[in-house]
């Protein structure tokens, strides 16, 4: 479920007026069923955000000195505050954070595989690990330009790295650092492996890894 459909579904469902005695059954069944599947949507199905409107529902639905239908009406406007709450999250930037974290989550299983090719005795295993690190890097990179400063084209690497300067995400050592493994990452995707070691693999991979817990951590 994308950005769209979510933020779709979620004003259809607040648009909607609270329940009478007649109808309040069928309304929370239906609220229920999908602010569940959104808020999971969003936050995932162990998120606190789902705990607590399943506490929240709990809570009205210990409310035994009220009526039968009044117990579903207070259960409905736990869910409409659930749903309010969830849109406030949206538009404060919840999804692209999200989606972040499940890019770092994507890149960070690639260094790993980086660095079990490194730790391996074989001949050509330095230069598996050197391929996937610079394809990490890279990839680290191009998403941090979309992210953080509108770069979705695919300009040179050099110019992305550029761009995340001016808005000030790369600065300091970690630019230096940054700009130095463009030589690395040319060297490994071109093969030419006189020019990549273990240290500049190694090196490369830490950088990744920095960026990763900087900017695409949940």
């Amino acid at each position: 479920m994308d950005e769209a459909s979510i933020r779709k579904r979620l004003q259809a469902l607040l648009e909607l007026p609270l329940p009478q005695p007649d109808n309040a059954f069928g309304y929370v069944a239906e609220m229920e069923g999908a602010a569940t599947t959104l808020i999971a949507a969003v936050h995932g199905a162990a998120s606190p955000q789902l705990q607590a409107l399943h506490h929240a529902i709990e809570n009205a639905q210990g409310s035994a000195k009220n009526a039968p239908w009044l117990i579903q009406i207070n259960i409905a406007e736990a869910l409409k505050g659930a749903l309010k709450n969830l849109q406030g999250e949206i538009d404060a930037g919840a999804i692209g954070s999200i989606s972040r974290g499940v890019t770092g989550e994507v890149l960070g299983d690639i260094v790993g595989l980086a660095k079990a090719a490194l730790a391996e005795n074989y001949p050509n295993s330095k230069n598996v690990a050197a391929v996937l690190a610079a394809a990490a890097f890279e990839d680290t990179i191009r998403r941090m330009g979309s992210a953080f400063a509108g770069v979705d084209d695919r300009r040179d690497l050099q110019d992305v790295i550029s761009e995340l300067k001016k808005t000030g995400i790369l600065e300091g050592p970690q630019l230096s650092i940054t700009q130095a493994h463009l030589k690395f990452r040319n060297d490994a995707l071109h093969a030419d492996w006189d020019k990549v070691d273990k240290v500049g693999v190694s090196t490369a991979l830490q950088l990744v890894q920095e960026l990763l817990l900087k900017h695409f951590r949940k």
